[in-house]
C-alpha cells in the first residue's frame, strides 16, 4: 500500500512536514527551516549534516525560483507536488533509520539533488507552447512479518521498516486553455502514471520529454527506468507518445502513410541494412527467419516512432531485436526518402 501525503492523513512521524514546506522560504538557519524546532528524523538528519543543510538550501532556492515562473493557475498543483516529495523523503529517512549516518546522508542527498534538478527544469517553452512539469514521488514499504494490510499499517505507524521501493513520475502539462490541450494534458498524465507498478522491491522512475510540438502533433517520449532488488541490471524502456491534437488520439500509420504503399517494407529494408552494420551477424535464435518478423512488429507500431523535423526514427526496445548486452541503436529514415509513401508530408515539418 502506498502512503500518500495529505495535510490530514500523514503518519505521526511526518506531522511537521507541512511546517518544513512552509518554512522553506529561507526563514531558518543551518537549513531552510528553524533547526531549533526540528522533530522528525528527516529534520534532525538535515540539521545534523552541513552537507544536507546546504542541499536543503539549494532545493528551497530552486523551489522559490520555479514557483515564481509558474502560471498562477498551476501554482497550487506545484505546491502539492512539493508536499508529496517532502513526504516521500521523510518516509525514506524514517525507513532508513537503522542505516549508518553516512548511508542516510547519501540517501537524502540523492533525494535533494534529483528534486533540485527537476525544479530547475519545471517550466519550459517548446514550439510556442508553455509546459509545466508535474511530478509525484511516493514510497512503497514492505513488511516481512505479515501480509495482512491492517496489521501492516499498524506496524508502519509504530515504526517504519527498512526495505522500500521508490516510485517517481514526472510529466508535462500545457498551459494552453483549449479543449485540445486539456485532452492532451489528461492523456499524457495517464500514459506516464500507467507505468507505475507500485512494488516495495523496486525503484522506479518515469520521465516524459517533449520531442516536437506543433499545431497538429505533439510528440513525446515516456522513459521508464525500473531497478528491482536482486536483479543484475535495470529494466528500462520507452514509449513514443505521438498525439494528434485535433483528433484527440495517438497517431496511427494511416495518418502518415498512404494505404497500400508498402511503406513498412521500405522502412524494414533501411532498418535491416543499418542493423547489420550495428550488430554484424544476426543472433542465432533469429536465424530461422523470426528476426524479420520481430523487426516488422517493431516498425509498424507507432509507439516505436520518434517523429521530428528530419525524419522518422525507429526506436528498438531492449530484447526487441537483439540481446540486452548488445542493444540496437535507433535508425532514422529521412522524410525525403519516405516521400513516395507519405500521406501528409507536412505533419511533423
Amino acid at each position: 500500500m502506498l502512503i500518500k501525503c495529505s495535510p490530514s492523513g500523514w503518519p505521526a512521524v511526518l506531522r511537521s512536514c507541512w511546517a518544513l514546506l512552509l518554512l522553506s522560504g529561507g526563514l531558518g538557519h543551518a537549513a531552510s527551516f528553524d533547526c531549533s524546532k526540528a522533530k522528525t528524523p528527516l529534520e534532525k538528519a538535515v540539521c545534523g549534516s552541513p552537507k544536507l543543510s546546504a542541499a536543503d538550501n539549494r532545493m528551497a532556492a530552486a523551489y522559490r525560483a520555479a514557483l515564481a515562473t509558474v502560471p498562477p493557475e498551476m501554482k497550487s498543483a506545484v505546491r502539492d507536488d512539493q508536499v508529496a516529495w517532502i513526504s516521500a523523503m521523510g518516509i525514506a529517512c524514517k525507513a532508513g533509520v537503522s542505516a549508518s549516518s553516512t548511508e542516510q546522508i547519501s540517501l537524502l542527498g540523492t533525494f535533494y539533488e534529483s528534486r533540485t534538478k527537476e525544479l530547475g527544469r519545471l517550466v519550459r517553452h517548446i514550439g510556442g507552447v508553455t509546459f509545466v512539469w508535474r511530478s509525484t514521488t511516493e514510497i512503497e514499504l514492505e513488511d516481512p512479518d505479515t501480509k495482512d494490510p491492517d496489521a501492516k499499517m499498524e506496524s508502519r505507524a509504530a515504526g517504519l521498516r527498512p526495505g522500500y521501493g521508490t516510485l517517481h513520475a514526472s510529466w508535462p502539462q500545457s498551459t494552453g486553455d483549449t479543449a485540445e490541450w486539456r485532452d492532451w494534458n489528461s492523456a499524457i498524465k495517464t500514459a506516464a502514471q500507467n507505468g507505475l507498478i507500485g512494488d516495495a522491491n523496486t525503484n522506479e522512475d518515469i520521465t516524459v520529454e517533449i520531442v516536437f510540438a506543433g499545431k497538429q502533433l505533439v510528440a513525446s517520449e515516456i522513459v521508464t527506468f525500473r531497478m528491482e532488488r536482486g536483479t543484475p541490471h535495470p529494466d528500462d524502456d520507452s514509449i513514443e507518445f505521438n498525439w494528434l491534437l485535433q483528433e484527440k488520439r495517438e497517431i496511427q500509420p494511416a495518418d502518415i502513410f498512404r494505404e497500400g504503399s508498402d511503406w513498412d517494407r521500405a522502412i524494414q529494408a533501411s532498418c535491416v541494412s543499418a542493423l547489420h552494420k550495428q550488430l554484424g551477424n544476426l543472433p542465432d535464435d533469429y536465424a530461422d527467419g523470426r528476426f524479420a518478423q520481430k523487426l516488422h512488429e517493431v516498425i509498424v507500431r507507432p509507439r516505436n516512432w520518434r517523429l521530428a523535423g528530419q525524419g522518422l526514427t525507429i526506436i528498438f526496445q531492449p530484447y526487441s531485436v537483439s540481446d540486452y548486452a548488445d542493444p540496437a541503436d535507433p535508425v532514422t529514415i529521412q522524410w525525403a526518402a519516405l516521400k513516395p509513401f507519405l500521406r501528409e508530408p507536412g505533419l511533423v515539418q
